[in-house]
């Protein structure tokens, strides 16, 4: 076979993709270096691939691992779920509350200077379960089960203490009825406008009070899949792509550093002795 032979892309892509399939069919196929996505994109220019093709590419075989996303709702609660292709581990636990502190400002213990928001962290079985409360943002609960080899991330957030947003609706408009009978009574004295007022109001409130919940749990349903994609983001990306530079940097770092080997041959020193016979026949 000419060494000189030329490829089109096509011809190279096909080229390539059959190399691989040889190489890991391979009953014994050393792995090669690993490498970082920076070095994969100038594999891939001088292949004739888009580099970013190669990152989006890197980007579906993240997607990949995690395997599942869920939501669910329930009158008090909002659920989101992921399923993700690793390994239950202590590390686990720390990147998630690690992720939670750095990105979105939980603390991991009470503290004096901010009083009204603590967290706390307990194990149920193999379940682990990370509760955030606070009296002025959402509260917020966290949880990790090994299922094989796969670990499921929950994320629970409670939106209402009685129920779906038209129940609510209906619950506050009574209140803001029964605080606007004293002024129809003192603005009119016919008591059917006054009665007619009051119930235009609580029908007013009603409308507008279930429109402003449903609001709000739509915008914490979604920041929760946000939130929950993160996490499931950091936890794949701890997981896997470590490993593409970490053999060939650390081989660089190899080729690179000097060799802490003795010489064979020591260079020779300056003895007490040698300075005087130099001396010496320096004045003769």
């Amino acid at each position: 076979m000419g060494s000189e032979r030329t490829f089109s892309g096509d011809q190279l892509r096909d080229v390539l993709k059959r190399a691989a399939e040889l190489q890991g069919s391979g009953p014994s196929t050393p792995e090669g270096p690993a490498l970082t996505v920076a070095e994969l994109e100038e594999v891939a220019k001088g292949a004739g691939l888009d580099p970013a093709h190669v990152r989006q590419a890197v980007r579906e075989m993240d997607a990949a691992r995690v395997r599942r996303r869920t939501t669910d709702a329930s009158d008090t609660h909002l659920f989101v779920e992921r399923w993700i292709e690793l390994p239950m581990s202590s590390r686990t636990k720390d990147i998630v509350k690690a992720e939670l502190s750095h990105v979105h400002d939980v603390p991991l213990q009470w503290t004096l200077s901010n009083p009204f928001e603590w967290t706390t962290t307990k194990q149920v079985g193999d379940t682990w379960e990370l509760n955030f409360r606070s009296l002025s943002r959402a509260d917020l609960r966290v949880s990790l089960q090994p299922r094989g080899d796969e670990v499921r991330l929950r994320l629970a957030r409670p939106v209402a203490a009685g129920g779906r947003p038209l129940f609510e609706a209906v619950c506050w408009s009574l209140l803001v009825a029964a605080i606007s009978v004293p002024g129809f009574i003192v603005a009119t004295s016919q008591t059917l406008i006054a009665v007619l007022g009051v119930l235009l109001v609580y029908a007013a409130s009603v409308a507008v009070l279930y429109q402003g919940f449903s609001h709000w749990r739509k915008s914490q349903h979604a920041s929760l899949e946000k939130l929950g994609d993160q996490l499931a983001d950091a936890l794949v990306a701890a997981a896997a792509p470590d490993s593409l530079g970490r053999a060939a940097s650390t081989g660089r770092r190899a080729q690179q550093e000097p060799s802490l080997k003795l010489e064979d041959e020591p260079r020779r020193t300056a003895t007490p002795e040698d300075p005087a016979p130099e001396r010496s026949r320096q004045r003769g």
